[in-house]
């Protein structure tokens, strides 16, 4: 008797065609996966800069601005810091702020988005040294695989606190992260 080492041409075929098949079904599940991170990062990055200037605006006992620049696709947001100490809670908006971009004292990063568009009422949002807020709504939506991702993050005036929730599509309800 003789044995046969090796592998058939027909085996390595089968092979070939299993793996194309399973490629065919996880190649459209990356790209939803990956653009869903891109929106969750843009939403991150808005997050990010409310909490840092909330912060700053503590600290430094002077209000601080997020000044929606553009919004929709590619939206842009920038940081400004009022030129006056402010006990209180003074206006938002104006032209009494600094800006706290790149080659400033305090630079705060402008944030960009990438991938989800951006729905806010209101151009200006402002945190004072006190802790409270200008109140505020900001969403952040993108098409992902056919489906919509959306992110919402609404700050409360009194608090300053921010409320991050998303949107379950199975359950069509908001569910806080």
């Amino acid at each position: 008797m003789s044995r046969q080492l090796g592998i058939s041409l027909v085996e390595i075929l089968v092979v070939i065609a299993i793996l194309a098949i399973a490629a065919g079904f996880a190649i459209p599940n990356v790209g939803g996966w990956n653009c869903a991170r891109e929106v969750r990062n843009d939403f991150d990055n808005l997050n990010g800069l409310m909490q840092t200037l909330r912060v700053e605006a503590m600290a430094r006992n002077r209000s601080m601005m997020a000044r929606v620049e553009r919004g929709g696709n590619k939206a842009l947001i920038r940081a400004w810091m009022s030129r006056k100490s402010s006990p209180g809670s003074p206006n938002c908006g104006g032209s009494n702020w600094d800006y706290l971009g790149a080659g400033q004292v305090i630079q705060i990063k402008d944030v960009q988005f990438k991938r989800a568009s951006l729905t806010n009422h209101g151009r200006d949002h402002c945190f004072h040294p006190d802790g409270t807020a200008s109140s505020a709504r900001y969403t952040v939506t993108a098409q992902c695989a056919g489906e919509n991702t959306s992110y919402k993050t609404q700050i409360f005036g009194i608090t300053g606190f921010l409320e991050r929730t998303k949107y379950n599509t199975k359950t069509r309800r908001w569910d806080e992260l």
